[in-house]
């Protein structure tokens, strides 16, 4: 936890200076550029604590970026992630099987300093501190049982079998609260335009930084820190 805050005062700070370079940066005629993006992210955390993890998911993401010169801007963003750790319990015994899966979404708000790097290129490689709050629902947590035909076992009289076959019979969903948190990471994007039209491919690689922390224990966290790579189009008007 006390890693967490650290790099969280220190992405506050970096932001922070961000800001400051910018307002001080003389204003430029750039255009302001919209990002648009898929994402496919992937996350080790186990919160079943089962050996598993979330694995790789989908998402995506929008931002806007506002430029203060040709090396500087600022961009807002908010995310979508899904994830989803399946396969976490899976006991059989005899002709039952119980499968436990556990589902979070989260949808990160974020501002980012975007520096280019590439200025004087058409094809603009830029890496972006970033800053903002993650907003969570709540964790779902669904444990299935799974009842198929009842097993031939040699001398043993047959069982008959169930009329549907195999049947599923749910367990109550449980619901865990989530609580918002502070998240912070690193960006590298690459934007090519399309010949000279105002639209442009958007690609962008993002690690966070963000815990979770369940409302009702507090103190017991779960590192998520989602990897991303998106891929979409860019907008410049």
């Amino acid at each position: 936890m006390r890693d967490s805050f650290r790099l969280g005062r220190l992405g506050s700070g970096l932001v922070a200076v961000a800001v400051c370079l910018t307002v001080a940066a003389p204003a430029s005629a750039a255009d302001l550029t919209l990002r648009v993006q898929g994402q496919v992210t992937s996350s080790d955390a186990d919160a079943l604590g089962l050996g598993d993890d979330f694995g790789t998911s989908v998402g995506g993401y929008l931002g806007l970026e506002y430029p203060f010169n040709e090396r500087l801007g600022l961009e807002f963003g908010v995310g979508w992630m899904e994830f989803e750790q399946s396969g976490g319990l899976d006991v059989d015994f005899l002709f039952f099987s119980f499968e436990s899966t556990a589902s979070l979404t989260m949808t990160p708000v974020t501002v980012a300093l975007d520096v280019h790097l590439t200025p004087s290129s058409r094809y603009d490689l830029y890496l972006a501190p970033k800053i903002g709050w993650a907003f969570f629902d709540d964790l779902e947590i669904r444990t299935d049982l799974n009842v198929s035909n009842f097993p031939v076992i040699p001398g043993l009289p047959v069982i008959p079998s169930f009329p549907i076959s195999p049947i599923q019979a749910p367990v109550p969903v449980v619901d865990i609260a989530i609580k918002d948190q502070l998240v912070y990471g690193l960006r590298l994007g690459f934007d090519v335009p399309f010949g000279d039209s105002a639209w442009s491919f958007a690609s962008s690689v993002e690690i966070l930084g963000v815990d979770l922390e369940p409302e009702a224990a507090s103190g017991a966290e779960l590192g998520l820190d989602p990897v991303s790579v998106g891929l979409g189009v860019g907008y410049r008007f």
